[in-house]
């Protein structure tokens, strides 16, 4: 393995990807956390799941949240993501269809869905606006101040901008989550908890089988592609020779030897051609 792909234990923090999700399995950090950047009070986290998968269909894209929680009238998906895409707005939104689709497989009624928040944390801002919270909710654009109340709610948190937050309690956790400095009860609470999973021995070895298994998978990717990259370059080849051939009035047969390809995908190409 290579040792810049494997980060020491030691020096892990709690927005890196294994420690979050083992320190939001801590239901007061899990509710601590949404409370803060919510700014709601939560009595009781019903259900709480860490990378919670969700596959309900053969043709269907599956997802692996990182942090699934429920109480009796919310569901809570938190993210936890390191590097900004272009893709996690669209991302954010087939999340939400997905954990929807799980609570009506239960045969709920539409009524009966819950009010669901998708939270993305990061120490990037995706907007490029300077703002620690980026909440969106539906709105109407002929009338902005009227809410389409279908229970959705996504937020992208932007902890580099901890300083302008003027709320002291989403002040610190944003601090924390961007300097690792702890400057109240919950975040000090917060790191001690961070620090204690570190010198858990199981967390050790769960963590070095995760990173083993995160670098294998993608170095299987990066040969499946390179392996596709391959065929995709052999097919252009025989198709490019094939098109010269046609056009030389080659024997059909002659260009099948030639090339490798099927006489229907070279009567096909004639077509095209024509």
């Amino acid at each position: 393995m290579k040792n810049q792909f494997l980060k020491p234990i030691e020096d892990l923090e709690f927005t890196d990807d294994f420690m979050f999700t083992t320190a939001m399995k801590n239901e007061e950090i899990c509710k601590g956390v949404l409370q803060t950047i919510l700014g709601i009070k939560i009595k009781k986290i019903e259900y709480l799941e860490s990378q919670r998968t969700f596959d309900l269909g053969y043709n269907s894209k599956g997802i692996r949240l990182d942090v699934y929680a429920e109480d009796s009238d919310k569901v809570f998906d938190v993210e936890v993501q390191n590097k900004i895409l272009q893709e996690i707005p669209r991302r954010t939104r087939y999340y939400q269809s997905m954990i929807d689709m799980d609570q009506l497989l239960k045969g709920q009624p539409y009524t009966n869905l819950k009010d669901i928040y998708v939270i993305f944390i990061s120490k990037s801002d995706f907007f490029a606006q300077g703002l620690p919270f980026y909440t969106f909710e539906n709105l109407c654009n002929e009338s902005p101040k009227l809410k389409l109340s279908d229970g959705t709610t996504k937020i992208y948190v932007n902890a580099s901008a901890f300083s302008t937050e003027k709320n002291l309690a989403k002040k610190s956790l944003l601090c924390y989550i961007n300097t690792k400095k702890a400057t109240d009860n919950f975040t000090q609470n917060l790191d001690q908890t961070v620090e204690k999973i570190k010198a858990i021995e199981e967390f050790r070895g769960d963590y070095m089988s995760w990173a083993l298994a995160e670098f294998d998978a993608k170095e299987a990717g990066k040969k499946e592609g390179l392996a596709q990259g391959i065929a995709i370059g052999e097919t252009k080849a025989k198709l490019d020779t094939a098109k010269n051939a046609i056009k030389m009035g080659i024997n059909i047969n002659q260009i099948v030897t030639l090339t490798g390809l099927s006489i229907e995908e070279i009567k096909e190409l004639q077509q095209k051609m024509e």
